[in-house]
């Protein structure tokens, strides 16, 4: 655990003399993570390039505001480029480049203000490529292919934080589930309009996991009492899959989305050389099957409060 000043009750939650550094704050995962813990009475600086932001920072300018690291006791690394958008070798280039001068600029900034932090890293769990019906753990070796050299080379830039941290854990996210942003409103929204339909053969295997039970694996891993249902043994530290433990097929995605709107699911798949040529290489996201395990994370002690698809999307989907 991080040692804190201490701690006040204030209403229903307890609050923290603990203050979090977030890159990349203003992203999906970034905002709801900084909802839970300015619940929890956490104080959260948000590191970003934004020019209308309160603490700026620019790692390709290595450019940081003064003090902005000042008494943290983490930091949670969520800054890159995304992968959205068709994959060109600019675009490829900028994906890579962004991950590791990211990762070198926050070392150097938290050296620089001789501090020793939790440093909490996103990953992805395209760091395994296609590897279709086996189920995958966090021993298992890299896949092949952009998304798994990408992530490789990632994870390996974020080595450098390991130098700088009292304490490192990476995160392998897959698939986020949330009401808006991420994969799930752009899923939905064919389904909604009643043209659902399964992706490629439809048999490729999707983990997945509820933006509420991701944030959760964030905070635990900031610190383990952030959370009073996860009753840990211990503090996280190293690699964990950040999915949930029952992966489904892409098929079964989207006819569980079309079952919770009320929607038909009878169109013919759409063929992968289709999606092929209207996303190129970056059809690899929806293509590769990708079934990972969760077992690491359960075995700490922490329970998920969506561990089946169905569950998850009732509570995010509305009609």
């Amino acid at each position: 655990m991080i040692l804190i000043k201490g701690f006040a009750n204030s209403g229903s939650e307890a609050r923290w003399d603990m203050i979090v550094a977030i890159t990349g704050g203003t992203g999906l995962i970034g905002r709801h993570l900084t909802a839970l813990l300015e619940r929890k009475g956490v104080e959260v600086r948000i590191l970003s390039r934004r020019p209308d932001a309160a603490v700026q920072w620019d790692p390709g300018q290595h450019r940081m505001s003064p003090g902005a690291l000042d008494g943290v006791h983490a930091v949670v690394h969520l800054a890159g480029e995304s992968v959205a958008g068709r994959w060109t070798e600019e675009k490829k280039a900028q994906i890579n480049q962004s991950r590791r001068q990211a990762a070198e600029f926050l070392a150097e900034q938290i050296k620089a203000a001789n501090l020793r932090p939790v440093v909490v890293s996103a990953s992805a769990i395209g760091y395994y490529g296609d590897r279709g019906q086996n189920w995958l753990s966090e021993s298992d070796g890299s896949g092949s292919g952009f998304l798994a050299e990408t992530t490789v080379a990632w994870e390996a830039s974020l080595g450098r934080l390991t130098d700088v941290a009292s304490r490192n854990v990476v995160l392998r996210i897959g698939v986020v589930l949330a009401s808006q942003g991420g994969a799930l409103p752009q899923m939905a929204a064919p389904v909604r309009m009643g043209m659902g339909s399964a992706l490629g053969s439809g048999e490729q295997f999707v983990s997945w996991i509820h933006i509420d039970d991701l944030v959760r694996l964030f905070a635990i891993a900031i610190d383990r009492t952030l959370d009073k249902s996860a009753i840990l043994s211990g503090d996280l530290s190293g690699v964990y899959n950040a999915v949930a433990p029952l992966p489904v097929t892409n098929a079964e995605l989207l006819q569980a989305i079309a079952a919770t709107l009320g929607k038909p699911f009878f169109l013919p798949r759409v063929p992968g050389f289709v999606l092929k040529l209207i996303l190129g290489q970056m059809s690899d996201m929806v293509l590769d099957s990708t079934r990972v395990a969760s077992d690491r994370i359960s075995s700490t002690g922490f329970t998920f409060q969506f561990p089946q698809l169905q569950s998850a999307l009732s509570s995010l989907l509305k009609n």
